[in-house]
């Protein structure tokens, strides 16, 4: 598999993946080892890529940045979900 450089600023955290597959931001603080849970990086934006500000394009426009720069089936980095709502309404 041949790997490609890739510069670019992300915006995301990592978190804890339970047996489940459900991430808990939380259990980080208390990771110690695999044991404990497998680490995962949620991505959430992106804000640069090869040195050019994008956070003026639609969020819907970066998302598809992330999908093309993201290699599909990765199970260390992962692209966050978009939902098609506001924040107060979803919550």
């Amino acid at each position: 598999m041949q790997k490609c450089k890739i510069n670019a600023v992300i915006d995301g955290e990592i978190v804890v993946v339970n047996d489940e597959g459900i991430p808990d931001f939380g259990d980080l603080q208390l990771w110690r080892s695999e044991a404990d849970g497998q680490l995962a990086f949620y991505v959430f934006d992106i804000l640069w890529l090869e040195g050019f500000n994008v956070m003026k394009l639609q969020v819907e426009e970066r998302h598809q940045l992330l999908q093309a720069i993201i290699p599909p089936g990765n199970r260390i980095i992962k692209i966050s979900e978009q939902l098609d709502t506001e924040g107060k309404d979803f919550f």
